[in-house]
């Protein structure tokens, strides 16, 4: 699901809808007393919408025409007079200017080796230390065809291990009936580490406790150790971050921890507000 309510988000949202099939005001049909993970989505003022697509189709359109390198994990950040090197398993690129726009967590970690050069990194990794991501052990399962099944999403409440449990299937009727369970962050950090068979069935079974004996027999399932599912409300940053190294390269920080409306639509304005910053400033 996606939601905003800026004018340059939902300009973006239009032009997806060109595209792509949205279903405005989804999920429809909501079980329980549980909070959203996204309490904003559901103000008078916001515009919500799924995507039969899958919510991916907003990054494909926003990255058309880029050079996008995927399954590339990044393994360091170094500083070499004015410029900084990002090493990879595929090797070493150097750049005058480095955004990173990945969770809070591992930002700090590829900022941690710079701060013995530069006095506002350490200032920044004090700020960051301050937001906190919140894990989600989910479990993606899929069924033989139900036509019973008269919702779209169930938020159980704070007495479940769950979190919520998304009729993914609804958004785009197929051949299969697909649940997207996830559970709580208090349920999953400490299983974090763990194999996944230790805690699959338990997140089926408290799923089955929810919907019926027929949700612990899927015909097939996908376990997903999601570790930086969201930024816990109320600890988003007021703006993305633009600093100058000694020697003047540039590295910028944004995303979802960047923004006070968290979420796709934080991540996206924080990304275009660093942008006007970028093209502002000369290198």
């Amino acid at each position: 699901m996606l939601h905003g309510a800026s004018s340059e988000f939902l300009a973006e949202l239009e032009a997806l809808g060109r595209d792509a099939t949205l279903l405005p005001d989804w999920p429809w049909r909501v079980r329980g007393t549980g909070v959203p993970c996204q309490p904003q989505a559901y103000r008078i003022e916001s515009t919500r919408v799924a995507v039969a697509q899958g919510v991916n189709a907003l990054p494909k359109l926003l990255a058309r025409d880029l050079d996008i390198r995927r399954n590339t994990n990044v393994l360091s950040l170094a500083l070499d007079g004015g410029s900084l090197h990002v090493t990879s398993a595929a090797g070493t690129e150097s750049a005058r200017t480095v955004v990173l726009t990945c969770p809070v967590d591992q930002t700090r970690a590829l900022l941690q080796p710079l701060a013995a050069h530069c006095a506002e990194i350490r200032s920044i990794l004090g700020l960051l230390a301050g937001v906190f991501t919140l894990p989600s052990l989910t479990v993606l399962a899929g069924y033989e065809p139900r036509r019973d099944d008269d919702w779209h999403l169930q938020l159980p409440g704070p007495d479940s291990i769950l979190h919520s449990v998304i009729h993914d299937s609804s958004k785009r009727p197929g051949p299969a009936t697909v649940l997207v369970i996830q559970s709580r962050s208090s349920f999953s950090r400490p299983r974090l580490e763990s194999d996944p068979a230790s805690w699959s069935d338990q997140v089926l079974d408290a799923a089955a406790d929810l919907l019926g004996p027929w949700v612990r027999n899927p015909t097939w399932v996908q376990n997903h150790r999601w570790r930086y599912a969201r930024v816990q409300r109320g600890h988003e940053l007021a703006h993305p971050i633009l600093v100058t190294l000694p020697g003047g390269a540039r590295i910028g920080l944004c995303g979802d921890a960047f923004h006070p409306e968290g979420g796709v639509e934080g991540a996206f304005l924080s990304g275009v507000a660093l942008g006007r910053r970028l093209s502002a400033i000369p290198v």
